[in-house]
């Protein structure tokens, strides 16, 4: 998404012939009515470093946890864009070598092929033939199928924030996304980053999203209420 002009620069198979929209634009000719147009991770990150867990932090990274993997990077108090509005694309960092898992970019061994709840969703069930949400997984953590899978699961997840954290090292990381309510899962990422980060890099500190669902919200308020490009 470009902010300035709110057009998709690219849209994945998840919204297939979306590259190119001008989203901006259309919805402005629809309502009258002047729009800001923002990634959904950026809005979370403005409600996190406005309201939330965030709040007068002016250097962090924020990563959501869900059907995909999402980043935004707050730099000296605001986001940082990129060249075309697109920097933070943190679920396609290339964690596995090119014959990895096929992700909807067209790319192989992306992050959020291994690190999103709906990959421990794919892993449960081709382990167990069973669907389950990630509610469900977790209340069966006890088993020791679904443990494994969870522990190796958890490792994907660490893995990519070390290397984040190795190339931003920022002072915080906030964790989005449904599944980060869960204390348990959190206290296991630390762990793992305690263990794998150099040692000069441990200091950063990691905490869930504290607005929870209604971050995103909160940011696309107060990027309107601020006309932010």
């Amino acid at each position: 998404m470009e902010p300035a002009t709110g057009v998709i620069r690219f849209a994945t198979e998840a919204m297939p012939g979306f590259t190119g929209t001008p989203l901006k634009a259309i919805l402005e000719a629809e309502t009258g009515l002047w729009v800001a147009v923002e990634n959904d991770v950026n809005c979370a990150a403005l409600g996190e470093a406005h309201f939330g867990a965030a709040k007068g932090i002016r250097d962090f990274l924020c990563v959501t946890y869900g059907t995909g993997i999402g980043g935004a990077i707050f730099i000296g108090g605001g986001l940082y864009y990129g060249a075309h509005g697109s920097a933070g694309e943190f679920g396609h960092l290339q964690t596995h070598s090119g014959d990895g898992l096929l992700c909807g970019c067209g790319r192989r061994g992306c992050y959020e092929m291994y690190g999103s709840v709906n990959a421990l969703i794919r892993r449960i069930y081709r382990r167990t033939g069973i669907q389950m949400d990630g509610r469900l997984i977790f209340a069966r953590k006890a088993d020791e199928v679904i443990a494994r899978e969870l522990r190796e699961w958890i490792d994907e997840i660490a893995w990519g924030l070390v290397s984040l954290v190795h190339c931003f090292h920022p002072p915080l990381i906030v964790l989005g996304g449904g599944v980060m309510e869960q204390e348990y899962l959190l206290d296991e990422i630390c762990l793992r980053l305690n263990q794998w980060l150099m040692p000069s890099f441990r200091d950063v500190s990691v905490m869930p999203a504290k607005l929870g669902n209604r971050a995103g919200l909160m940011g696309a308020f107060y990027k309107a209420l601020h006309f932010e490009i």
